[in-house]
């Protein structure tokens, strides 16, 4: 339960922190220098952390193994090929190809449900475990 909390928490600060810094109504917006980062790193660095914030908070509400079986069944695999998708889109808006905040929209969106995907299996197997037991 720790492990899920911790990872709730952290991903949360730091998708508080990138939004903070990344939006222009913000009063700690970004400077002039770091304008350039915005689309092509701080945007999909907060999408994608956000999706790992939010699949954390489903999972803070569930058993502690199921957090495991998330990170070494899911996060293992799908973090590695979602940054080398998001740094495979461009810049901006270009004819034919998609944007990395974009991708970082669909991958996080993805993550969430794919950890959905995978609570809901869990529970339908343990709640298959516990029939069979009695």
């Amino acid at each position: 339960m720790k492990s899920n909390i911790y990872t709730f928490t952290i991903t949360s600060v730091l998708c508080i922190l990138i939004f903070l810094v990344i939006e222009p109504s913000s009063p700690f917006s970004m400077s002039d220098s770091l304008f350039i980062y915005e689309s092509s790193f701080m945007e999909p660095l907060f999408f994608m952390l956000l999706g790992i914030s939010i699949s954390s908070l489903i999972l803070i509400f569930y058993k502690k193994i199921n957090f495991f079986v998330w990170t070494r069944k899911i996060l293992v695999w799908f973090l590695p090929i979602s940054l080398v998708m998001v740094a495979a889109g461009s810049d901006g808006a270009q004819f034919g190809t998609v944007s990395r905040t974009v991708t970082a929209q669909v991958m996080g969106t993805l993550l969430v449900i794919i950890t959905a995907i995978l609570i809901t299996f869990q529970v339908f197997i343990e709640k298959k475990k516990n029939k069979e037991t009695k």
